[in-house]
This record gives C-alpha cells, structure tokens and sequence, in this order.
C-alpha cells in the first residue's frame, strides 16, 4: 500500500503546480510539428454533455505522456480540481481517442488537460469551454470512430448519431459559395449569417447511414429545425484539405494578386502552361515560382484542415491571417478572444472575437483596423517576391 501511494504522489507531483490560463502562450496550437495536440468536441443531452477527445502527435518515434485533467472556472482561475490523471505513448499515425461524460452545469466552466512530455518535461495546454447551452447535439461516426474534422468526404458513408437512435434528424443542405475574408485593414469585415437559404432538405433516421453525398457544400443537421441546436459539417471532394485542380486555385491566391492577375488565371482554367506562365509574371524567376505555389498552399492546406467551419478555412479569419503571416509566436486565450502576437519584422497584435451560430459555434471573426494595412502590403509583397 506504501508503494503504491509513494506512485501515486510521484506522478503527480511531476506536473505543475496551477497557473491562470490567460498567463500561457498557446502558439502550439497552430503549429503542425506541435509535440502533441488534443481536440475536444462537447456534444450536449438532455441532461449531461459528453465531450470526445482525439490526440495526436507528428513524432515517428513512441512518445509518452503524462495527462492531468482538471476543472477550472475561468482562464484568470490559478486553482483548479483534477479530474484524472493518464499515461499514453503515441506515435504518429496512430491517435488516442476518448470520452468524458459532465452533467449539464448550471454555469460555464473550463475542461483543462495539461499533458507533459516525460522524456523532456515540456508541458502544454489544451482547453475546451463547458457550458449548458452548447448548441451541439450530435455527430457522425465512421467505422465506429467519431469524426474530429469538420469536413468530411463525398464519397464515403458515416453513422448519424442524435440524441437517440430512430429520432428523425432533418439536414439542409447548403451549396452558398462564402466570400474571402476581407484584409485585416478594411473598415468591417463580413457578417456572420444567422441564417442560410437552404438549397435542399432530406431527413435520416438517427442511428442510420448516410453517404455518399455527391454534392460539396454545408449540411446543418438538426431534430429540431426551430431551435438553435444542430451539427454541421462540410462535404469535400478528396483530396480536400489539398486541391489538385488549377481552377480551386484562383480563390485562395486572391490574397496576393490583383484582381487582373486573378482573372487571367481564371481565364487559364485547367491550362498549366498559362497558369505558370502567369506566376512567372509575378515572381519573375521559375524557382522562385515553384516555391512561391508550394509554400503558399502549404498554408492554405493547413488553413483548410485546422480552421474550416462553415467554409473553407483559407476563406476564415484565422486562415487568411495564418496564410499571410504564419503561425503566431504568441497566442492568449481568455473568454470568447483569441490574439495573436508576432515579434522579428512584423511586430503586430490581432484580435479575435468569437461570434459562433448554430452553423459553427466556434467561429471567431477578426477586429479590423487600419493600423494593419501597411504590414499586410509588406507581407503579401514578401509573398510576391518568394521570400518565405
């Protein structure tokens, strides 16, 4: 019994005594050789909410963790009550997956897991917001896994889940094509919708298969079509995050070529001669040229796969500005804000808001000003240029 005690302290004591949340540099979140991430997605009940993690680490090497959960009331929160403690190895290509199950608070609070990295004692945080009215109240499963992404494939079926299996689920589905964000200069950005026009509606029983959906777009699944509760995914083509069509092109390139440029490479369509004639133009040297396409859609790949909502992700605020200026060297989270720091040449703080709806309530929105325009020209410039 001794021993086991002297174990259970010993890990324990190996992780961090409690620290506010607002005080941490969340950078990690946004970079793709992170040591570890961890995704959580609350779904709520009646009565309770479940929340679904998904971790995953880019290491080709077994890496071991030590997990603490624990219960905080707010990110200025310094004490907390733990929930667990757990131990996993992972290796990339191969995720932990798992589930937690709250009753329904009467207040928000915040779910936090602090994982530590044995082998070099590096810890890192990951949080997710409890709270009642969560609108999420289902979700879809393939092969018996929950679906972490927010997109999925045309081509492929997955397993509806609501609140209880045979309840009709009623989808709408949208083909709405969303505008690029606005530059982070302008006076307002883009409103977020309320409300969609629908394209199309069907219904599932829960429980039952859906899929192949032929058709790309938004589909908000709900049981309740008057309320404000759902789930919603985009349907993608493979090889969504990554296009492999010049035409997908033209979209994401528009946050650094003029609109002339961007009309001819329309005019290109699936032409490869014409389109690389047209970056050519730009860069002004054919290496350059390649490294100007690869390293552009190299973020614009990582926007689609980590910040697609209701849209694309290279069409949110979070991806425009990932894809302009690169992953943040700091980032501070409190309730419902997001900034983004970055220090060297570029010296710029961003503010996010979070404006979520029932068709994706995590969305956050960029407060614009015109203090950003000149680093924005500086930056696309740099882009032009092929200097990142």
């Amino acid at each position: 019994m001794k021993y086991v005690f002297a174990l259970i302290a010993s890990f324990i004591f190996t992780f961090s005594f409690p620290q506010a949340m607002i005080d941490n540099n969340f950078n990690y979140l946004y970079n793709s050789r992170s040591d570890i991430l961890i995704t959580m997605r609350p779904v709520v009940s009646k009565d309770s909410i479940t929340v679904f993690y998904f971790a995953k680490t880019e290491k080709g090497n077994p890496t071991t963790y030590l997990l603490k959960w624990e219960k905080r009331n707010s990110y200025t929160d310094s004490t907390s009550t733990v929930i667990s403690y757990d131990t996993l190895s992972l290796v990339n290509n191969k995720p932990w997956i798992g589930q937690w199950k709250f009753s329904k608070p009467d207040s928000a609070w915040l779910l936090v897991v602090e994982a530590k990295i044995v082998n070099s004692g590096k810890r890192v945080f990951f949080i997710q917001l409890i709270e009642p009215n969560y609108p999420v109240n289902g979700y879809l499963k393939k092969e018996n896994e929950v679906q972490f992404n927010q997109f999925v494939y045309s081509n492929e079926q997955y397993l509806v889940n609501g609140s209880k299996p045979g309840k009709p689920i009623f989808f709408t589905y949208y083909k709405e094509k969303f505008q690029r964000p606005l530059p982070p200069f302008a006076e307002t950005g883009l409103n977020v919708p309320e409300f969609l026009l629908p394209d199309s509606t069907f219904t599932v029983p829960g429980g039952k298969i859906i899929g192949p959906l032929k058709r790309e777009g938004l589909y908000l699944a709900q049981e309740d079509t008057l309320s404000n509760m759902g789930f919603s995914f985009l349907v993608k083509n493979f090889p969504f995050p990554k296009y492999n069509k010049l035409a997908e092109l033209k979209d994401p390139l528009l946050f650094v070529t003029t609109q002339n440029e961007n009309d001819q490479i329309e005019q290109s369509g699936e032409n490869k001669v014409k389109f690389d004639k047209i970056i050519l133009e730009i860069t002004e040297d054919k290496e350059l040229a390649q490294k100007f396409i690869r390293n552009y859609f190299r973020r614009v790949e990582y926007a689609n796969n980590v910040f697609s909502s209701f849209k694309e992700g290279w069409q949110t605020d979070k991806g425009m500005m990932y894809i302009i200026y690169g992953p943040p060297d700091e980032v501070k989270l409190s309730e419902g804000r997001e900034i983004w720091k970055y220090f060297g040449s570029i010296r710029e703080e961003f503010y996010f808001v979070k404006t979520g709806s029932v068709y994706y309530p995590e969305n956050y929105v960029l407060i614009r000003d015109t203090k950003y325009k000149a680093s924005w020209y500086s930056t696309v410039d740099l882009w032009r240029k092929s200097r990142f």
